[in-house]
């Protein structure tokens, strides 16, 4: 939900390349991350991050899926259905203030490329940068739902 707020710092251009290039590297690093797990019969993404680069490197990598997401998967399924609710809320409020803000004739131009304008404008390009790596980071997850689908 806050990829809107990086279209608005980088522009319309720039921004839909950025997500679709972030996907397309998103893509490839799971089917890398699964080829490598198959080859090597890892039943975990710690597994495969330890065959990979040793033990510290597990350890470290389960730290910070711990205090990235504290919940298990299957723990999250009882959350799922408020998701997407809300979400769906979420869209509504924002066709509902686009609408009114169209009546009004208050709605701004598209910005096509980011703004070096100001240092402010140069300040919002470096929140973009955490927004656009953490939408696509889920590699964590690929391993348990890959074990699933093989049966």
């Amino acid at each position: 939900m806050a990829l809107p707020a990086t279209m608005k710092v980088l522009g319309l251009v720039l921004g839909i390349f950025l997500i679709i290039l972030i996907g397309i590297l998103s893509e490839i690093t799971v089917e890398m991350l699964i080829r490598f797990a198959v080859s090597c019969k890892a039943r975990s993404y710690g597994e495969v991050v330890q065959i990979a680069m040793r033990r510290t490197a597990r350890v470290l990598s389960e730290i910070y899926i711990i205090v990235n997401n504290a919940d298990r998967i299957d723990s999250l399924s009882m959350t799922s259905a408020a998701s997407v609710a809300l979400t769906v809320v979420f869209v509504m409020v924002c066709f509902a203030v686009a609408f009114i803000k169209l009546i009004e004739g208050k709605i701004e131009a598209l910005r096509m490329s980011p703004d070096f304008g100001s240092k402010m404008a140069i300040l919002d390009l470096l929140v973009v940068i955490p927004i656009m790596t953490n939408a696509y980071v889920f590699h964590f997850n690929v391993q348990p739902i890959y074990n699933e689908l093989e049966g």
